[in-house]
């Protein structure tokens, strides 16, 4: 064996073991240090402001309109029938309102049915041998949606059926046509009651084939006036709104 060969193997054999030595900088210090006393404070903050931040952009970026129709029934649009619907409706909104350069409606619906109606639908599905896709739940949610809905001040003019009609007036939400009106003519069609319009007399209805996708004979009405805060802002949206009922109500084509 070559003594060279031996040297140099002992050699590498007791050499000592280089020490590796990182110096921390002062700003990961005080990250680790920071980490250790405040993780869960940290984590909470961030998440609400996470939070925070999507609400924001979802304000931002969420689509903006002069004003918002309800429509409520056992009748569901289907799209290019609530396409068409909110174009034959921009017609009617009087001003542009939030001024970004054109007129544009939110047309919200709900599928809401009575308890007779339901049970008239259930029936008729059953004799076709075909699906009722409602069930109870889903309408009872719907319903509980629309009358929150009515009571978040974001939509004030009300397309609606019987039924829903009653439970707006039964809570005291409408207003009078006798009230909105004053001394101007009110125009033809008004229910007995006098809170409502049926959807069926108006020439908004008869002129407009784009609306005769809803059944004739909802009811056109509008929430009262008490149902607002006092203020400025309040005062001018809900004239706004009345503008909006009237143009509908009030629309005549010369035969």
């Amino acid at each position: 064996m070559r003594t060279e060969d031996n040297f140099d193997q002992n050699l590498g054999e007791n050499k000592p073991e280089a020490e590796l030595h990182f110096e921390q900088s002062p700003f990961l210090k005080w990250l680790d240090n920071y980490w250790y006393h405040y993780k869960w404070p940290t984590i909470i903050i961030s998440f609400f402001a996470i939070v925070l931040i999507i609400l924001i952009v979802q304000m931002v970026t969420r689509p903006k309109y002069d004003v918002n129709l309800v429509c409520g029934s056992t009748y569901r649009m289907n799209a290019s029938e609530h396409v068409a619907f909110e174009k034959a409706v921009e017609k009617f909104i009087p001003e542009d309102y939030d001024g970004d350069g054109e007129k544009s409606a939110n047309i919200i619906v709900y599928e809401i049915y009575s308890d007779s109606e339901y049970r008239e639908a259930l029936s008729e599905a059953e004799a076709e041998s075909r699906e009722f896709a409602i069930n109870p739940s889903y309408n009872a949610d719907e319903l509980q949606n629309f009358s929150q809905y009515s009571m978040m001040g974001e939509g004030y003019v009300f397309l609606v059926s019987e039924y829903l009609y009653q439970q707006l007036k039964s809570g005291d939400r409408l207003c009078s046509m006798s009230d909105l009106y004053g001394s101007d003519p009110i125009p033809e069609g008004v229910t007995e009651d006098g809170y409502g319009i049926y959807l069926k007399e108006t020439h908004f209805y008869q002129y407009t084939p784009e609306i005769q996708a809803m059944p004739d004979d909802l009811i056109l009405c509008i929430l009262r006036k008490a149902e607002f805060k006092d203020g400025k802002a309040d005062v001018e949206k809900y004239a706004r709104y009345e503008a909006f009922f009237k143009a509908m109500a009030d629309y005549r084509v010369k035969e």
